[in-house]
Formats: structure tokens, sequence, C-alpha cells
């Protein structure tokens, strides 16, 4: 099962590479097990795998892009699950899609449920870095959290981290501001007056009207916490450290992303994890995935592609005979909805879009994928307007998904070439693309996708996963992007 890949991979050395006027709290929510200060961890000491007959390597094969580890440009499951090995915010999720404390040890809500105070982990520390002046990892303090919150306000970042977070007083204006004020020295507002942090371990949230998924939202990878040390002054410049149970240790392109076990990562009870590193490995094309997993060069798929799902799944959606004895089928609960849109600054009117689509079957558009998979409706229009003629050829913003690019495949074939369907090397929408596609993932309980007046389809497809047997306890939850490895267990490197 050792292949060119592995040789490859084993030759590497694991490297170092309150607010003023809020309320007192009121309620306390919960706290973690209290912990003792101690002193700045040791340098990385990690050996090689090849070294050890027992190392315990978990590589995970994902099958979207991940061309940054910034939590701000995470704009895919699989670079929101590879965050959480990286990162820790200051709560995060449970298998069960509880709340638990993360660099936060305790919390608490003030009875108006417009302040939330945090205290945090005396114990934590970012990974080595050279971004130190020393190059050994600083202790994580309030004013990181606050720096990385006021940053998912700023012009040069995507926006999907700070629309969870519009809830926050002042957060609204300063965002507006450093969107719309593009001179810098024009700007009057320098801070988020609702996020304040008084000393090193208290940080403090002001919220300008309830929000009862703050807590919930405070889990996702876009709360992630990171040193302002990481960030330079261009906004594509920054150095993944983050103070997660694992570090980064050798990054191949954008192709191989090698973690190693972070030694000083406060666990409960002074327990070591039981992997020593996990390598995520990209691979877009599905059929050469699953060939690597047959191979052993990866050990877990943690989201399947439409392709792969077609080959493994009976139509009953069970694994197939072939697949049964060597590997593990699940489906969490986690789900993205996908949408094709009519873009209305295009050429092409929404009535003769419509009236394309008003002859789509949903049923052959899943075909060979089981219902519990997948699930295709068709959006009725919300305006009535006349029909007009159709275009003979229909243009479509391209995506790296795969469920996109199949679902417009399968459109494709449904209508014949009557109108021609082409793909555009473009991911935003011009005059020229008459439709567009976009998705959507939960962040907490009922959130959901809205409907848009633009919508044609919208296709769910739930969460699958594909692992060899000898891995136990790899988790998932009801959110496609959760994952935890810190609670696998399987055999060592040379056992497997």
């Amino acid at each position: 099962m050792k292949t060119l890949f592995y040789s490859l991979i084993f030759g590497v050395i694991l490297g170092l590479m309150l607010h003023g006027c809020a309320k007192q709290p009121e309620t306390i929510v919960i706290e973690d097990s209290p912990e003792s200060p101690q002193a700045p961890p040791a340098p990385d000491t990690a050996v090689s795998p090849i070294e050890t007959a027992d190392f315990r390597q978990l590589i995970l094969g994902e099958i979207h892009p991940v061309p940054t580890l910034d939590p701000l440009f995470a704009d895919n499951n699989s670079a929101k699950r590879t965050l959480q090995l990286l990162y820790e915010g200051l709560v995060r999720y449970d298998r069960d899609g509880e709340i638990v404390p993360a660099a936060a040890k305790r919390w608490s809500v003030g009875g108006d449920s417009l302040s939330y105070v945090f205290t945090l982990r005396n114990d934590l520390y970012y990974h080595d870095s050279d971004i130190f002046s020393s190059g050994l990892g600083r202790k994580v303090v309030a004013g990181d959290v606050k720096f990385a919150f006021e940053r998912m306000a700023r012009n040069g970042v995507p926006s999907d981290a700070a629309e969870l977070f519009m809830a926050i007083e002042g957060f609204q204006p300063y965002f507006q501001e450093q969107h719309n004020v593009l001179n810098p020295a024009y700007r009057q507002i320098s801070s988020v007056s609702g996020i304040q942090a008084p000393n090193d371990t208290t940080v403090a949230f002001v919220l300008d009207e309830r929000d009862p998924h703050f807590l919930q939202k405070m889990a996702s990878p876009y709360a992630s916490v990171y040193p302002s040390e990481a960030v330079a002054e261009n906004p594509l410049d920054f150095t993944p450290v983050g103070s997660g149970p694992f570090e980064l240790s050798q990054q191949v392109g954008d192709s191989v992303y090698i973690f190693s076990e972070f030694e000083n990562y406060p666990r409960p009870g002074g327990d070591p994890s039981s992997l020593d590193r996990v390598d995520v490995v990209i691979e877009q094309n599905e059929s050469n995935l699953l060939k690597a997993l047959a191979a052993g060069d990866i050990h877990a798929i943690p989201e399947l592609g439409p392709q792969i799902i077609r080959n493994i799944l009976t139509p009953q959606g069970e694994l197939s005979p072939a697949y049964s004895t060597d590997y593990i089928f699940s489906t969490p609960g986690g789900f993205t909805t996908y949408s094709l849109l009519h873009n209305p600054a295009s050429s092409v009117s929404r009535s003769g879009v419509r009236s394309i689509f008003s002859r789509v079957d949903p049923a052959p558009l899943s075909q060979n994928i089981p219902a519990d998979i997948v699930q295709v409706e068709t959006v009725p229009d919300s305006v009535s307007v006349p029909s007009a003629e159709q275009p003979s050829t229909i243009y479509s913003t391209f995506w790296t998904d795969p469920f996109q690019r199949w679902f417009l495949q399968q459109l494709s074939t449904q209508w014949r070439g009557q109108p021609k369907l082409q793909i555009v090397n473009i991911r935003t929408p011009s005059k020229h693309t008459a439709l567009y596609t976009s998705s959507f993932v939960p962040f907490y309980p009922g959130h959901s996708a809205m409907i848009n007046s633009n919508m044609l389809v919208k296709y769910t497809v739930k969460q699958a996963t594909l692992s060899i047997n000898e891995i136990e306890d790899l988790r998932f939850n009801r959110y496609p992007w959760w994952i935890n490895v810190r609670t696998v267990d399987m055999p060592g490197i040379d056992e497997l």
C-alpha cells in the first residue's frame, strides 16, 4: 500500500515551521475544568514518522481546493474542515452539535442577553513560528480575539464572517466605513465599540440586539483566533499560525498540507492525542480520489462527490458489496444547499430563462444518486411576466464544486442542446452570463438558505463520508464543515 506519494511524504522532516457601559453578567453558562498557568511551551522536537514504528498518521482526501489557510477566506467545506486542525475559537461544537469550551474556559451571559463575557484559558499558546521575535509561540490573549473579529469587518477580506456578527454594537458602522470610505485618512471609526478586552484573559461582547445564535456563530471556523503578527499589510499575505491541536509543518503547493501534533495543546486530563500527524491531500478528480483511497494513499474522504457516490452506493443508498468489507460509509446529517439562479443583469431576460426552466424535470437531475442523498426541486416564479423568446445559447458561471459541475452537466443533457448550455471560466456573473450558481451551509440550528426571487432550481446534498475500517472515532456532526480528529484511534502507519 506504499506508493511514490508515501515516499515523498515520509521524506519530509516535521519542522518548526467590556464594553464600559455593559451590564455585569448575571447568569453563568458553562465552565471548563480550571487550569494553572504554565511556562511557555518548549520548541517542537517531533521526529520523522519513518523513525517511529507505531507512528499514527491520518490522511484525509478533500475534494475542494484549499488555496489558503486564512480563516476569513475559507469558501468551501474542505477549507473549513482543515482550519479546525490548526485553529481554536473561543468555543466550538462537539459531535452532538452542542457548544463546548475551546480558547475560553468559561463565559457568562447578561440577564438581558445583550452582553457576553468570555474568560480565556491560562495555558493556551500559539504554535512556534518566525512571526514571533523569539520564534516561540506566545500566549493567546484577549486582544487577539478583538483583532480577529475587527479584521472580519475590514475592507479587502470577504464579508461572509462579518455577516454573522452584525448584531455586535458598533460592528455594522465599522464595516460600512471600511467598505465605503476607501481612503483610510477619511475614516472616523477606529474600532468596534462592542468588543472590549479589558485584560489579557477577558473579552466582552455587547450586542445592539439579541441574537439567540450568537454562541453558535462563535463556533464557526470564521471565528478562529490567530495572532495579529500573522497578518501583513496585504490581506493575502497571511501566515497560518493558530493554537489548535495540530500545527502546520509542511505545505506542498495547494495540494498537500502536513500537520503535526501540537504537543503543548491543553487536552482534558492531559491525555495526548492518539494521532502524531494529519495530512490533508487535495484531489478534485473524483476518480483519482477513490483510487487513492483503494491504494492506501489516503484513509478517509470527508465529503463525497456525485461520481464517487454513484460508484459505491446501491440504488437503495447502501454501500455496494465491493466496498462494504473494507470501508465505512456514513451520512452524518450535514447538508449543503446549491442554487441555480438567473442573473438579472444579463442580456437574457427573466422570462426567457423561465420559459426554458418551465420544462425542466427535477427527477432526472439526480439520476443514479439515492434520493436520501440529493433532493432537487424547481422554484416557481413569484412574479408573472410575459413569455419571451428563448435564447439559442445560455452561458453560466463556472465553479469548482463537483456537485455544481455535475448538476450543470445533467441540465445540459436534459435540454439536448436546445438551448445550448456553455460554461464560462469566470465565477462572478456578468451581462454575458444568464445563469450563476451559489452554495449555502448552515452554521447554527434553523439556519437555512433564503429563497431568492432569481432562484430557478434548488438542490440539497447530504454530506456522505467514506473511510477505511481501521479508523475509529473519526467524528462528524450535522454541520458538513465540522470534523473532529481529536478522538481518532487507528493503528500505526506500518500496520495499515
